[in-house]
């Protein structure tokens, strides 16, 4: 049984990131009921809201696919009552490249 996923992504401002994901979701075969998509500036990174219809298995899968794909910072599953549930959130590396680690 199809039902409606509300998504929000955060990415960064990194090329083909919007293409990937659409990707993701036509492979998956999840509907895209809507979409929109906030560019990134130098004051906080990129947004997608994607709202997708699919059985509740594909959009498992494709939101956990989501959270591995470069470019996607974080995923956050809305609710129907504007509740978030975050699902995944990337490391957040603490080192400079090249700087000797820590002992």
């Amino acid at each position: 049984m199809h039902q409606t996923h509300h998504l929000e992504l955060t990415v960064a401002d990194a090329p083909l990131v919007l293409d990937r994901v659409v990707s993701l979701f036509r492979a998956r075969r999840c509907a895209i009921r809507e979409l929109r998509f906030e560019a990134a500036d130098r004051h906080r990174p990129g947004r997608v809201y994607v709202t997708v219809e699919a059985d509740a298995r594909r959009a498992r899968l494709a939101t956990h696919h989501l959270a591995t794909m470069p470019g996607v910072l974080a995923v956050a599953s809305i609710g129907t009552r504007a509740e978030r549930a975050e699902v995944h959130r990337a490391p957040v590396v603490d080192a400079v490249f090249g700087a000797p680690a820590p002992a």
